[in-house]
């Protein structure tokens, strides 16, 4: 089995690949340098917004592990990752999302976040759907505010 892990340098991506064992993984980044001396792990060149580097990177995967950053372009990014996805004969994905996305649809990273899901369901492929609430270490970003005792 061949896993392609997108955001793979990120905090996620880099948790996932610790933690795929048996399987090929192959990784999108746009620095390879970055996933240097990781065992296991092929590092390929490419981003979201480059549909050549993805298509590339989807041959002979079996499953996707989809997350995009929030910017005005991950609805856009994801949608064209689960087509290419689609036709490269991907088997599955598991696509990161976010909590009680069908709710918050007046919110653009929600409304992004449904929309991939909805899209997903409509390519009839076999999809695990995280929906995330919130990562701890995103409370490191708010710690001035955290240590005035405002959780914001």
């Amino acid at each position: 089995m061949t896993i392609l892990v997108t955001g793979a340098t990120r905090q996620i991506g880099r948790a996932i690949l610790d933690r795929l064992h048996g399987a090929d993984v192959r990784a999108l980044t746009r620095d390879p340098a970055h996933l240097r001396g990781r065992d296991g792990v092929e590092a390929v060149q490419g981003d979201l917004s480059d549909p050549v580097s993805v298509e590339a990177a989807l041959q002979g995967v079996d499953t996707l592990f989809l997350q995009t950053t929030v910017s005005p372009e991950e609805a856009s990014q994801a949608m064209m990752a689960v087509n290419l996805a689609k036709a490269a004969g991907v088997r599955g994905i598991v696509n990161l999302s976010v909590s009680h996305a069908d709710r918050y649809v007046d919110t653009p990273h929600y409304a992004s976040k449904h929309l991939v899901e909805r899209m997903i369901a409509a390519a009839a492929l076999p999809a695990t759907v995280l929906r995330a609430n919130s990562f701890m270490q995103n409370d490191l970003t708010a710690r001035d505010a955290l240590l005035q005792g405002i959780f914001p």
